[in-house]
């Protein structure tokens, strides 16, 4: 029979679980489901309700569940913001180009034009010939 095990961190929350069909016991972690017969994939229960292969932590890595020393417990929504951590802050968006950079730009853009307009007629005087 698979045994069921969990690890948690110094704040008894819980970072891991597994079932030993899959991964080796590493002291320290906290056997489950003893009483039962879970079978060979990690499962939890949380008020009455089996949970196979759940997420112990949410999308920013924060853990979902604790321990109370005999059971999972699912952690408080306040207990999960607390830990959540701050979003990056974004960086500062580029400094808009110097006016004279500006203007520098929209000459060569009209000299392009200018010189697209010469090779144009250059080349209709060469077709036309």
């Amino acid at each position: 029979m698979e045994r069921q095990f969990i690890r948690i961190d110094d704040r008894e929350r819980i970072i891991h679980g597994y079932s030993d069909e899959f991964e080796e016991y590493q002291e320290g972690d906290i056997e489950i489901n003893a009483d039962t017969n879970a079978g060979r994939h990690f499962v939890i229960n949380i008020d009455g309700e089996w949970l196979t292969n759940p997420s112990l932590t949410n999308e920013h890595g924060v853990p979902l569940y604790k321990w109370s020393g005999t059971e999972i417990q699912v952690r408080t929504p306040k207990e999960i913001e607390d830990d959540t951590p701050e979003p990056p802050e974004l960086p500062d968006p580029p400094p808009d180009p110097p006016n004279d950079l500006i203007t520098r730009i929209e000459e060569l853009e009209d000299e392009v034009e200018a010189l697209q307009g010469t090779i144009n007629t250059m080349l209709g005087v060469i077709i036309d010939e």
